[in-house]
């Protein structure tokens, strides 16, 4: 999982131009940190260490979650989208504070679960 991870941010930072260095500059974190996560050998991230590399990549720190799952986070079409925005305008606002609350907690669960997978 770590290696889809340590590939999408490789590729965010190639298309900075940056070294693994400068990433760790950037970032606050140290060079082996940095090369560790890219090459897959990194465990036990944190969201603080994935904030502060989302951060420098000014990448959303949504689309690194999305990638330690092994998910694309590139993988939505602007055709799934419109299709979202499509169905979310025909919504009544009370629909959609549901979808909006459902989403929440499903995201604070699945964190606090990995979270508790660590320990």
């Amino acid at each position: 999982m770590l290696s889809n991870l340590g590939d999408f941010i490789y590729q965010k930072r190639q298309a900075k131009n940056w070294s693994q260095r400068k990433l760790a500059d950037f970032s606050g974190f140290s060079y082996t940190v940095i090369q560790k996560i890219e090459s897959g050998k990194a465990r036990n991230l944190t969201l603080e260490t994935l904030r502060g590399i989302a951060n420098a990549l000014e990448v959303p720190i949504e689309s690194l979650l999305r990638a330690s799952e092994g998910i694309n986070p590139e993988a939505y079409s602007e055709s799934s989208l419109k299709t979202i925005k499509t169905l979310i305008v025909q919504m009544e606002l009370n629909e959609i504070k549901e979808v909006h609350d459902y989403l929440h907690k499903t995201m604070w669960e699945t964190l606090i679960k990995k979270e508790r997978q660590k320990v």
